[in-house]
């Protein structure tokens, strides 16, 4: 299968600093910030530390060894737009979580944003993964896009304004977060992680993936993620 993941940043980064800040990353996007050249550039997907990035890693470094087929990261970066897991970019610290609504929209827009998700919406895969909380959701606009299927959107309960017609919104709560015996935190990248092992291992038994009820259904998919502890 041919997999497309979208997923955010985290504000715990493996490097320990200097970041850019607000102002930095404004200047940086500018070209005006001094002494540029001097920032170290990391891959996006390896800056990231956070519990639900390593898990959602661990899973695409599995999948992409057993040979399964071609699996691509895309991350919503708060400091640096949407960026795919290669780009090079320097350490910074920004969130969308916490700004207000319309410093948001405007920032995202400057960042390109909403256009570069369309432009992900728009390309073929057989399967999205989108693992975005409320406020990141928001920003790609991802609600107003057509929506191809199967698209699975793992997000909060009060999210579900904001996940596509015809996309499958897998609601996640504290009950999920015990059922699978992670943090809530941490979960949406845990199940990433469990359910490409299970597309690697359905493979390996002989079944169609393509076809599978978890993607058409929220409890399908929890029972499939369920098979890969």
């Amino acid at each position: 299968m041919n997999i497309r993941v979208v997923a955010p940043c985290t504000g715990k980064k493996t490097v320990r600093g200097p970041f850019l800040d607000m102002d930095g990353l404004r200047r940086w996007h500018e070209g005006t910030l001094p002494d540029a050249a001097k920032w170290p550039l990391i891959p996006a997907a390896r800056l990231y530390g956070g519990l639900s990035h390593k898990r959602l890693m661990q899973g695409i470094d599995a999948y992409r060894a057993a040979g399964a087929g071609n699996v691509e990261l895309h991350i919503v970066s708060a400091g640096m737009g949407m960026v795919d897991e290669n780009t090079l970019i320097p350490p910074y610290e920004a969130t969308f979580t916490g700004m207000r609504p319309a410093q948001r929209e405007r920032w995202a827009e400057r960042l390109g944003i909403p256009q570069r998700m369309a432009d992900l919406m728009a390309r073929p895969a057989d399967l999205r993964l989108v693992l975005l909380g409320h406020e990141y959701l928001e920003v790609t606009r991802l609600s107003k896009l057509p929506c191809p299927v199967p698209t699975i959107v793992l997000a909060a309960p009060s999210a579900a304004g904001l996940v596509p017609p015809g996309a499958l919104h897998v609601a996640l709560g504290q009950a999920h977060a015990a059922r699978f015996h992670h943090t809530l935190v941490a979960l949406k990248g845990e199940l990433a992680r469990r359910v490409l092992a299970a597309i690697v291992r359905r493979r390996r038994e002989g079944a169609d993936v393509r076809e599978l009820p978890a993607w058409r259904d929220a409890e399908a998919f929890l029972e499939l993620c369920e098979e890969n502890p």
